[in-house]
């Protein structure tokens, strides 16, 4: 309204002027117009002094136009650093049976997948020769038997000499010898499991002709497995026997959670590893000896670490930084946080020094702002 009041007068002004020229009038009417010119600039001043201070305190207003961006504060977690070991699974408990004695196959007891215990019958060979020499042999140990104790006993009612006495007893004992024997040897000829599990193969056929230390039957434990893998020289030192660590199996798309049972205390001068065992429980008999198998272990770990997404670190040459928040009386300034960075480990990375914990990193919007800049977190 002032404004335009001022208008109507300078206009009337300028009008008068053109009916009256007098110096005297002319000067007159410059000095009120300079008046209210300096009115108005002063009402200007007043005006822009306001708008600059709303600025200053945050007003709703003027914030709208400051950079929007969002914050994580720094916490410390767990950081920790895998790394993937290939190796394969391997039982100690594979055993191929052999006939220590050749001999035809008279009987199969069991069939290929059969669970068996330690001890079963599982293969009989031709032995009959052997069991001939033994029926001879306990035929000759009865009579023997006989004659030792009947000796025995005229010998204590001092009837008999002792030498009559002492070859009674030595034919016993000597046949009683032979007939341990060649039980072992028959019971050679019957070849039974040495341990629990599951007959994988059976390599010969009822009737066939197997020589002495021919392959005949395999029988494998799938309960107690272990994965074996050769391990870098670079990793001597970064784990432990019970260490925890995850192992996956490619074929299967299945991972389940073991420890580490050994570690090799000897580097291998061929390949420069040493080796890893991790102790495995198949309980459904799907994971089978030679079958592939990935170990993540952990090589790097700290309790209590600062690790932020790696897409939030940002180079400077050879520098590092970060883009976090610092609270300025009431408003938030954008800071550059130069930072020392360590190992990445699925998309974070460590920091070791330049952060602590209660930071606030700008985590969305740190590329659209500067050192010094005021930004609005949402």
């Amino acid at each position: 309204m002032k404004k335009l009041t001022f208008l109507l007068s300078a206009s009337l002004m300028l009008a008068a002027c053109g009916e009256q020229n007098g110096l005297q009038d002319l000067v007159k009417i410059e000095g009120e117009l300079q008046t209210e010119i300096q009115k108005l600039t002063d009402s200007l001043e007043s005006v822009q002094g306001k708008i600059q201070a709303l600025k200053n305190e945050g007003d709703s207003g003027a914030a709208e136009s400051l950079p929007q961006v969002r914050l994580a504060t720094v916490t410390p977690a767990e950081f920790r650093h895998t790394v993937s070991i290939q190796g394969i699974i391997s039982t100690d408990n594979n055993i191929m049976l052999a006939a220590e004695n050749g001999g035809k196959v008279l009987k199969v007891h069991v069939k290929e997948g059969q669970n068996v215990t330690k001890g079963q019958r599982l293969i009989d060979l031709d032995g009959s020769i052997i069991e001939a020499n033994l029926a001879e042999i306990r035929t000759r140990l009865t009579l023997a038997k006989e004659t030792y104790e009947k000796q025995k006993r005229l010998y204590e009612r001092q009837i008999g000499t002792q030498m009559q006495y002492l070859q009674a007893e030595n034919n016993y004992k000597a046949l009683k010898n032979q007939e341990a024997t060649l039980a072992t040897q028959l019971d050679k000829f019957q070849l039974r499991s040495p341990i629990n599990g599951v007959v994988d193969a059976i390599d010969v056929n009822l009737g066939e002709i197997t020589g002495p230390g021919a392959p005949v039957i395999r029988v494998v434990n799938l309960t107690d497995l272990e994965v074996t893998a050769d391990v870098s020289e670079k990793y001597v030192g970064s784990f432990k026997q019970g260490d925890q660590v995850s192992v996956y199996f490619p074929a299967l798309k299945d991972t389940l959670v073991a420890k580490i049972t050994a570690l090799g205390q000897v580097i291998n001068t061929n390949n420069r590893t040493f080796s890893m065992n991790v102790g495995i429980t198949s309980k459904d008999n799907r994971l089978k000896p030679n079958l592939l198998a990935i170990i993540e272990a952990a090589d790097f770990v700290v309790p209590n670490g600062i690790s932020v997404p790696s897409n939030l670190v940002q180079t400077e040459g050879y520098d590092k930084f970060i883009m976090v928040a610092v609270k300025d009386g009431d408003t938030w300034k954008a800071e550059k946080r130069a930072i020392q960075t360590g190992l990445s480990s699925q998309g974070s990375i460590f920091i070791e020094s330049g952060l602590e914990a209660g930071d606030q990193i700008i985590v969305e919007g740190h590329l659209n702002v500067e050192a010094g800049d005021n930004v609005q977190p949402q």
